[in-house]
């Protein structure tokens, strides 16, 4: 007799999921260095070296960083881009998180196609009494670069400094000067590209090229 199928059960095959990091402890505390890294220093390009192979379109860093920050305490909502078959058995087999549809409920978002995610003001914020309770969105770049166009300015950096990407994403830098206003409420922003992470939490000031 067949055993009915669950909601919301992956119909992958355990044998068919991708291996995650090779020494676990070790590749996760790397990872985790290199995000806090990236969000200590906001605009900082800090390589990210993933020995892993992550289903596509999920890469490689984006993968790291969630296998490294999520658990199986954790809501994580995906953009319709990740939510494939093998994206979703690969994260609930390897982090046991509850994949959520509903954008506010979610602790971490990831997004794999940025240039048409448009619900910023749906992310988590957090509350005057328990501002910590915000999300984290990590969004999948082709490129990061240390280009002029986007100034950043806030604490971790000593002066200012400038970041770009590729693709060009002009509403996420409108909803981080919209999400700096209301700081200390916001999320926190994670860009992951092949090799390399960027961090642009609450905290920093996004100013466009040629203002006051």
């Amino acid at each position: 007799m067949v055993r009915p199928q669950l909601p919301g059960e992956s119909t992958t095959p355990v044998g068919t999921i991708r291996p995650a990091f090779a020494n676990p402890s070790i590749d996760a505390a790397h990872a985790f260095r290199a995000i806090l890294e990236a969000l200590s220093e906001p605009g900082k390009i800090v390589p990210m070296a993933a020995e892993l192979v992550a289903p596509e379109p999920l890469q490689a860093t984006a993968g790291a960083a969630i296998l490294t920050l999520v658990d199986n305490e954790t809501a994580l909502f995906l953009d319709p881009a990740l939510s494939t078959p093998d994206v979703l058995a690969w994260l609930r087999f390897h982090t046991g998180a509850a994949i959520v549809a509903d954008l506010q409920s979610a602790a971490f978002a990831v997004i794999g196609e940025p240039c048409m995610f448009d619900a910023y003001e749906r992310l988590a914020v957090g509350t005057s009494m328990f501002p910590d309770r915000s999300a984290t969105v990590v969004l999948i770049v082709e490129r990061l670069e240390q280009t002029a166009g986007i100034r950043l300015t806030g604490p971790g950096i000593q002066s200012e400094t400038s970041i770009g990407t590729t693709p060009a994403l002009p509403r996420l830098w409108q909803a981080l000067r919209s999400n700096h206003a209301i700081y200390p409420l916001g999320f926190d922003c994670l860009l992951a590209a092949p090799g390399a992470i960027a961090g642009l939490p609450r905290s920093t000031r996004i100013e466009l090229e040629g203002e006051v």
